[in-house]
């Protein structure tokens, strides 16, 4: 089933052309931000998110200590227009800039400075201030 999953992608010139690489590691923390990992979190109360954060915390301690960079995103929005579609109430009701939930968990940002913070990423790999981070940074 894998190989033929990667047949798939390949016969759709997936993986056709060359990325590269860049010169150093970086990590890009996508929304660990309080509406989706502290209790009360209009979005939060997974154990899976929960574990998630724990091992990101450990991961960035030793990150910054060897100094990789770091960059994180969460999602927070001026207005209701400048929303795309969502299909979840809670991120029209609690993702606008300046409310509690939009702020990065404690966690995420102890021990260390991130080196970019960018936000309004639900996608953030494909973002362009992500790439701007990775260019930047040769990452």
């Amino acid at each position: 089933p894998n190989r033929q999953m990667a047949d798939a992608y390949a016969d759709r010139s997936y993986g056709s052309d060359p990325v590269g690489f860049g010169q150093t590691l970086g990590i890009i923390v996508v929304d660990f931000q309080k509406a989706f990992t502290r209790p009360g979190g209009a979005l939060a109360g997974s154990p899976h998110i929960e574990a998630a954060v724990e091992a990101t915390q450990r991961l960035l301690t030793h990150a910054r200590a060897a100094g990789v960079r770091v960059a994180v995103s969460y999602v927070a929005y001026a207005t209701l227009d400048a929303m795309p579609h969502w299909k979840v109430r809670a991120v029209k009701t609690d993702l606008f800039r300046g409310m509690p939930g939009t702020e990065l968990d404690p966690r995420i940002t102890a021990g260390g400075q991130s080196d970019f913070v960018f936000e309004n990423c639900a996608a953030a790999p494909f973002y362009p201030p992500s790439r701007l981070f990775t260019a930047m940074h040769h990452v």
